[in-house]
């Protein structure tokens, strides 16, 4: 486990008290800033979710573990990663996909269910 790979893992459990809870890796419609990519809330399965807080955001610019051992620049992934409190008092990790002149938004896994 790399350093970078350990930190988030000690955020997750800080955030969650444990163990990641569910896998969910659905597109997901998010409205942001004017000024940034930040979520300020997203939709999900037809419910929406308002954000309370960004917990802690990043930017993922490694390999898929899929990728071939010849590796170049553009077969990076271009990510803007957040894990954030939602007004419901759940936690989501989730993702901005800018890849290859898209954007995507993915909810990647619900960390904390609400209370």
């Amino acid at each position: 486990m790399s350093v970078d790979d350990a930190a988030k893992h000690e955020e997750r459990s800080r955030v969650t008290g444990g163990a990641i809870q569910k896998y969910i890796g659905e597109m997901i419609e998010v409205v942001t800033s004017d000024e940034e990519p930040v979520p300020l809330s997203f939709t999900w399965r037809g419910d929406m979710y308002g954000v309370k807080k960004i917990v802690r955001q990043w930017q993922d610019h490694g390999f898929s573990p899929a990728s071939p051992k010849r590796r170049s620049w553009i077969m990076r992934r271009h990510r803007n990663c957040f894990i954030i409190l939602t007004d419901t008092d759940e936690v989501f990790e989730i993702y901005l996909d800018r890849g290859r002149g898209r954007r995507v938004w993915t909810l990647y896994r619900k960390l904390k269910n609400a209370p």
